[in-house]
């Protein structure tokens, strides 16, 4: 029977990885950099990962797991769908407040798929985040049945949100946008208005 590589080291070695790819850049980075940033061999490196894309998949899978992660601690306690729509939004911009490189590593990510279609990448992105915008089109739904929430189109909400956070982490980064006063108007503005007490 083959030899299974050890799960937990290969998680070590795809958040340095990552850690190389993100000061070396997606496309400036090869097995040969990451294995000698990492003080191993290459064979070594190879008997966990094939190549640079399983690498950056990996690292997609790691970067998508820590924010789920994050956001779920935030919402823990969070009951109002209204409450929880704003509270996601915030999750997310606190989860990459400090880190813009990982924004900017992602954008290089899809950008770099080369032979692999950036849909894989989308793909990989929609089945970490799919059952959340599913769940909150859903609590969305029952806040309306209970009457905690103005009737709306729960989609569209959920899709004008998830745009909003979207266009927030492009913002971080190109512009450099002072984020609060954004996160204010998406509140006042726009989810405020449906939230009700039942």
């Amino acid at each position: 029977m083959a030899r299974k590589p050890d799960m937990a080291r290969r998680e070590e070695i795809t958040r340095a990885a990552f850690e190389v790819m993100i000061a070396q850049g997606v496309r400036g980075a090869s097995m040969s950099d990451v294995a000698r940033a990492l003080g191993m061999k290459r064979p070594t490196l190879y008997w966990y990962f094939n190549d640079m894309q399983a690498i950056f998949e990996a690292s997609l899978d790691l970067i998508l797991g820590d924010q789920v992660a994050f956001i779920g601690q935030r919402l823990a306690a969070v009951a109002h769908p209204i409450d929880m729509l704003f509270a996601y939004a915030q999750a997310v911009d606190a989860f990459y407040a400090e880190r813009e490189d990982v924004i900017v590593f992602l954008l290089q990510l899809w950008a770099a798929s080369g032979d692999h279609s950036p849909d894989r990448v989308f793909d990989k992105t929609r089945e970490f985040f799919e059952p959340r915008r599913r769940m909150a089109v859903e609590m969305l739904r029952a806040g309306i049945e209970d009457g905690s929430v103005a009737p709306c189109d729960p989609e569209v909400i959920v899709g004008a949100v998830g745009a909003f956070i979207d266009g927030l982490l492009i913002q971080r980064i190109t512009r450099h946008t002072p984020i609060e006063p954004l996160h204010d108007l998406l509140w006042r503005s726009v989810l405020e208005p449906l939230r009700r007490d039942s």
